[in-house]
């Protein structure tokens, strides 16, 4: 996987679009034969201040995966989100966005 190790949030401001950039490898850090995958991020909805997930699907990219991620439906806090592979249930990999006030 691209991206931190920490589980520190990474800020974006509300109203401004995460991109994933997701790079499937397996045990031996060699690329993975990966048909798809899939990132659910959950949030507060700004809307109506209730807990909700969006599931964003990954669209190939050479030997990398990308998805994005409006934030303008998400209220200021935290917004967890994990990447699964296509047809598992396991999460190959976990973080957190804050958003916060523009």
């Amino acid at each position: 996987m691209y991206g931190t190790e920490s589980n520190v949030p990474i800020n974006i401001t509300q109203g401004n679009t995460a991109e994933f950039v997701v790079e499937f490898l397996d045990a031996s850090g060699n690329l993975g034969t990966i048909t798809g995958g899939t990132i659910v991020i959950s949030y507060t909805s700004a809307s109506t201040l209730s807990l909700t997930s969006q599931t964003i699907v990954l669209v190939p990219n050479g030997n990398f995966f990308t998805g994005s991620w409006d934030s303008s439906v998400a209220a200021p806090g935290l917004a967890p989100w994990n990447v699964f592979i296509t047809g598992s249930s396991t999460a190959v990999k976990s973080d957190i966005v804050r958003v916060i006030d523009p």
